[in-house]
């Protein structure tokens, strides 16, 4: 079987964000690993981060 990963830039994320990940937690299988990268977000967006 096939292992792959998920890798999610987020450049000032919101709550859709938070539902992306909970989504692919719950009905996306056999991945190894899920990968998110702040990139050069605003102060204000990082409570999304803290969240995940």
């Amino acid at each position: 079987m096939k292992k792959y990963g998920i890798l999610i830039p987020a450049l000032n994320p919101d709550q859709k964000l938070i539902k992306l990940v909970h989504e692919l937690l719950n009905n996306v299988i056999n991945f190894d690993a899920l990968v998110l990268v702040d990139d050069g977000s605003a102060v204000t967006n990082q409570a999304v981060f803290k969240e995940l």
